[in-house]
């Protein structure tokens, strides 16, 4: 019988497993960011402190954002849920570059008093949270140019209290690049998780 340090079998395998074990990072592929769509307009809105909230202020990171309501009165209500549940794997994994920016878009405007009060209710905390607002035709501007860099426009309901159809988690990088836009459903919660950090990682931030 052969001893087992002389099975030339044995050592082809354990070499084998070794090798594809060492390799194996070097094999695996990461996608490449999203590319840039449009970029945002220039915009001033306001923040829940009473603070300017600019271009300027994308540069912290990369940012996932949506529009919605104080009310809560729309159907794209769960957008914020989803972005909250986003927020979460990122605390887990570590992850501090991709942050969270909910545009209230009120019909007829709102305080940051009330955006400040809202975000304390619904635990939107900085500094992975940023809640801001301003004047309606300027939140409706952002929404309508977002929604025209992925190929869509408001639908049939249109603006629903302010806040643009079809509901939507868009993907912007620190520079104002528009990389897409998600449906908050798990396939698109997952697709944005992913690409948000891509970017992160093609961008530096």
């Amino acid at each position: 019988m052969t001893p087992i340090y002389k099975n030339r079998w044995l050592w082809a395998f354990l070499i084998g497993v070794t090798a594809v074990t060492l390799t194996r990072p070097l094999l695996r592929r990461i996608p490449s960011p999203p590319p840039v769509l449009a970029q945002l307009p220039l915009f001033e809105l306001v923040d829940s402190g009473g603070g300017r909230f600019g271009p300027a202020d994308l540069e912290r990171g990369v940012w996932i954002l949506a529009f919605f309501s104080t009310s809560g009165e729309t159907t794209c209500a769960g957008l914020l849920e989803s972005m909250n549940e986003l927020g979460r794997r990122y605390d887990e994994a570590g992850v501090e570059d991709v942050l969270l920016l909910g545009i209230a878009a009120e019909p007829a405007g709102t305080t940051a008093e009330v955006l400040r009060e809202f975000g304390e209710r619904r635990g939107l905390a900085p500094p992975r949270w940023s809640l801001v607002t301003g004047d309606p035709e300027e939140t409706r501007r952002l929404a309508g140019a977002l929604l025209e860099a992925i190929g869509e426009s408001p639908g049939p309901e249109g603006f629903q209290g302010g806040v643009p159809r079809p509901c939507r988690l868009f993907l912007v990088d620190g520079s104002g690049g528009i990389r897409g836009g998600f449906p908050d459903d798990k396939m698109g919660l997952d697709e944005i998780l992913h690409r948000a950090q891509h970017v992160a990682r093609a961008t530096g931030r």
